[in-house]
């Protein structure tokens, strides 16, 4: 039930109608974090198949209704992710693969306006 809830759908309320929409995420994801910036919604890490994390960013562009993808720089789960002076910063987490996963001290910077990378 938790990938069916977390995974299948992403809910988000549009602020200017003040109506729910649904959105099909382009995979299945748990363990994931997301963050906003600009109409845009970023997923980031996480994992299919609860034991191995993921480098994906799926990013949703909310006035197109289009998904794109970008990559963090190592596959981590329960990641951090913050916006910041136009900017996102992910941090954290835990990679490697179950039942070895060990916490990480990467903290990652990406300009989507630059679309550069940061650590």
């Amino acid at each position: 039930m938790q990938y069916l809830l977390l995974s299948l759908l992403l809910i988000f309320q549009l602020s200017v109608s003040a109506q729910w929409s649904e959105v099909q995420m382009p995979r299945p994801n748990v363990q994931l974090s997301a963050v906003s910036l600009s109409n845009k919604i970023y997923l980031a890490g996480g994992n299919m198949d609860s034991s191995t994390p993921m480098e994906v960013i799926d990013i949703y562009d909310v006035e197109r209704k289009s998904w794109e993808e970008k990559s963090l720089g190592e596959a981590k789960l329960f990641i951090a992710a913050v916006n910041s002076e136009n900017k996102l910063i992910f941090g954290g987490g835990l990679t490697g693969f179950f039942p070895t996963l060990t916490f990480s001290n990467l903290i990652e910077v990406y300009d989507p306006i630059l679309d550069e990378w940061d650590s």
